[in-house]
């Protein structure tokens, strides 16, 4: 996972930030490589060791290597523009117009509407006493 962590300092992105076929082909290598640690862990404490055997974990680690190198490449390979900071993917709150000016956001419309719907309630009220009394 070395050349992996070095490629993506190298870009300047972190994991999260790479296509999701990427991701999940890291994902798959971590679980590679957790299940030939759990071998490797069996190996050295079987009494019975066998030259099968330890080709068969030469053969994965080997394998383990070339994945994560082939990987690494892929990751230096990556435009930049094709990846970026999740920062940079929101929406920016002004945008501009047509004709190059500003149209600014809309804030604070909900607490105005609320007064006017409370203005209209209460005169409405008012209104239903004044011609229920008559």
């Amino acid at each position: 996972m070395k050349l992996i962590s070095k490629a993506l300092a190298q870009k300047g992105v972190s994991l999260k930030d790479l296509p999701q076929s990427i991701q999940s082909e890291v994902e798959q290598l971590q679980q590679l490589i957790v299940k030939y640690n759990e071998a490797c862990d069996e190996y050295d404490e079987d009494e019975d060791k066998e030259d099968g055997t330890e080709q068969q974990l030469d053969e994965m680690e080997d394998y383990i290597a070339d994945t994560e190198n082939s990987i690494a490449n892929r990751i230096r390979n990556i435009s930049t523009k094709s990846v970026q900071p999740q920062s940079q993917l929101q929406l920016k709150p002004e945008v501009k117009a047509a004709n190059g000016g500003e149209v600014k956001k809309k804030s604070g419309t909900s607490t105005g509407w609320l007064i006017f719907g409370g203005v209209v309630l209460v005169a409405t009220v008012g209104m239903v006493n004044v011609f229920k009394n008559k």
